[in-house]
């Protein structure tokens, strides 16, 4: 999902970001026993991001989380992430991180910021991403790749920076022609109106795999198609494999995927 600065942009996405910071937060309250996960003592998530920070290469922000200037039109607005839940964050993280190398973090991500809610107009948002400075937003609920929805999360706002820094070597033709022949994306340059198409379902069925789509999400734009497909790839390989083993499109999608993540320089 793209950071979008239009106002218009900012409200079309709010629905979906609010629904699905609920939901994640109701499922993660289910698992562990509280919003967010459990409660570790504080102090020592510092020396647990400073290990993550030196293993990965990527500096791990809790505190002075900033924003691109040109955001700023957008009254860009966070909560930070509890002193108890800190640890919590940094051992989520350490799953999401640890599907990439070193190397590949350290070229393609500048920083991950984990805060406790965000906003943007007074609106609440699950995750966004910055690919000129190379920055990934994630708020508590959505880090992890053991996420309960399929269009959220690292993966999914980390494929849009390696998509947008790579998009000369993008085989576009080749994952467009895998679309049905008459297809076309529902905003070719914002997926901001979803709520007026009613795309919000992050769940994928036989329906949108016939069709070539982990979920009717990724119907949306270009880019919301490979986050989609990233979130599985990375973060649900097996569970791709078995849909690919099932229908075509999703098949061939993956394929593309794949060879575009290699030619980066993804080892996972």
């Amino acid at each position: 999902m793209s950071r979008k600065t239009n106002r218009k942009n900012i409200a079309g996405l709010a629905f979906f970001y609010m629904i699905l910071s609920i939901s994640m937060l109701l499922c993660q309250a289910c698992k562990h026993g509280g919003g967010g996960g459990a409660s570790y003592p504080t102090g020592v998530w510092t020396e647990k991001k400073a290990e993550l920070e030196s293993r990965f290469g990527v500096p791990i922000f809790l505190d002075n989380v900033r924003f691109p200037s040109h955001w700023s039109a957008n009254n860009p607005e966070y909560t930070p992430v509890p002193d108890e839940k800190r640890y919590y964050a940094m051992l989520q993280l350490e799953i999401d991180l640890s599907k990439y190398s070193h190397g590949f973090l350290k070229k393609f991500c500048s920083g991950v910021f984990i805060v406790n809610s965000l906003k943007f107009d007074g609106q609440p948002y699950g995750g966004t991403n910055d690919s000129t400075n190379k920055w990934v937003y994630l708020i508590l609920s959505t880090v992890g790749d053991e996420g309960h929805l399929d269009a959220v999360g690292f993966h999914h706002e980390f494929s849009s920076i390696l998509y947008k820094r790579n998009k000369s070597i993008f085989p576009e033709s080749a994952w467009r022609s895998a679309n049905p022949s008459d297809f076309n994306y529902v905003f070719e340059m914002s997926s901001s109106r979803n709520i007026a198409s009613r795309k919000t379902n992050t769940r994928g069925n036989s329906s949108t795999y016939s069709r070539g789509f982990i979920c009717e999400y990724g119907e949306l734009t270009l880019e919301d198609d490979i986050n989609t497909f990233s979130q599985y790839l990375v973060g649900k390989p097996d569970k791709l494999a078995k849909i690919s083993d099932e229908y075509s499109k999703i098949q061939r999608k993956t394929e593309i995927l794949n060879q575009f993540f290699k030619a980066i320089g993804y080892d996972g």
